[in-house]
């Protein structure tokens, strides 16, 4: 339709009566006594209009008037960035309240994704166990369990041979060590 128009005045004129009635259909779109349905109606028929208003643009730039694309204002926000939605399919008035459609035009939070350093930073020789020697309660809890062994014959060893004999002969292992029997067995036995 409006490749058919070659006349620029013409152009211009369809390009008024356009804007004209998008004005009108913003004024109305901020109407609270509208539901939602009429709101979601009114915006389509908004976009619509701006759609054939750059039509009607495209065709005077064709025809040789002015470009009143490069002259119209960019929608910024507080920072000077575009605002979303400001391209394509756009929200007015009352339809950016809709249901859905703040979810859209409201920015995502950006991810808080760490890399590996910053995952291990803060990881000491606590968490790997490098200092439990300090830990009194842990050095007598072993210092007890130890002195339990040695009273039940089991000692600390020079070599392997002596490992493997002690292995050979049968003993009772002390209360407390769930799942280990002594013996030639390399098993893991537990109580079912």
């Amino acid at each position: 339709m409006t490749t058919e128009v070659t006349k620029l005045a013409d152009c211009e004129r369809w390009r008024h009566e356009v804007i004209r009635e998008i004005s009108q259909g913003v004024s109305k779109i901020q109407n609270p006594g509208l539901n939602d349905f009429q709101v979601r109606d009114l915006n389509d028929d908004i976009n619509k209009l701006m759609r054939e208003k750059r039509r009607w643009e495209d065709q005077i730039i064709h025809l040789g008037g002015p470009n009143y694309k490069r002259a119209a204002p960019k929608m910024l926000d507080e920072d000077g960035k575009e605002v979303p939605g400001s391209r394509g399919y756009r929200y007015f008035g009352r339809a950016r309240d809709l249901p859905g459609v703040r979810e859209l035009l409201e920015p995502e939070a950006p991810s808080i994704t760490k890399n590996r350093y910053e995952l291990y930073k803060n990881i000491d020789s606590d968490y790997y166990g490098y200092r439990d020697e300090e830990d009194s309660s842990l050095l007598a809890y072993e210092q007890q369990i130890e002195d339990e062994l040695k009273s039940k014959g089991f000692g600390i060893f020079a070599n392997v041979e002596e490992i493997q004999q002690f292995i050979k002969k049968p003993k009772e292992l002390p209360i407390g060590i769930p799942g280990l029997v002594a013996g030639g067995d390399d098993r893991m036995e537990t109580d079912d």
